[in-house]
């Protein structure tokens, strides 16, 4: 696994990262708002579909995705979030203030685990009636790990700050 090690400071994204091979992310696990991947309201943040792919003292934020956003072979209907994951674990970071069609923040399904992280503010403007079920800050479903975070602040036109399905 390469070991990739992220000083402090903004980091401005131009453009979406897919992490499909085994790599490790270290940022500030002292403190993970020190370390800040920004997608400006513009861009789609990251996706991952490796279980080698190991993030964590890294702060999210800004993410903004439409309905062809899909990267990391999710179905369609997980397409359209700001950080994608299908695999692999985020722990002790955050995830904010991301926008899009499906999920605002976050959306994991498959083997991926999100643990001892925040993750909030995220925003779902669909406002189909048949999406309902698609939540702002999160959306999961199968096997996805989530625990021993914080989720909060998330709003849907339709729906909530966060689905679970299975």
């Amino acid at each position: 696994r390469v070991i990739v090690h992220v000083a402090d400071g903004p980091c401005q994204v131009a453009g979406v990262a897919l992490l499909a091979d085994a790599v490790e992310i270290v940022g500030n696990d002292a403190d993970p708002s020190r370390v800040v991947f920004d997608g400006q309201k513009q861009y789609k943040l990251v996706g991952i579909a490796n279980d080698d792919v190991f993030i964590h003292g890294v702060t999210f934020a800004n993410g903004k995705a439409d309905a062809t956003s899909n990267l990391s072979g999710c179905p369609n209907w997980f397409s359209g979030c700001s950080f994608e994951m299908t695999a692999g674990t985020v722990s002790n970071g955050v995830v904010a203030s991301g926008e899009a069609n499906y999920a605002g923040c976050l959306s994991i399904w498959g083997t991926a685990k999100v643990l001892d992280s925040e993750i909030r503010d995220g925003y779902n403007r669909d406002g189909n009636a048949n999406n309902a079920w698609r939540g702002g800050s999160l959306k999961m479903t199968g096997r996805a790990v989530v625990r021993g975070c914080r989720i909060s602040g998330g709003s849907a036109v339709r729906g909530g700050g966060v689905t679970v399905t299975t």
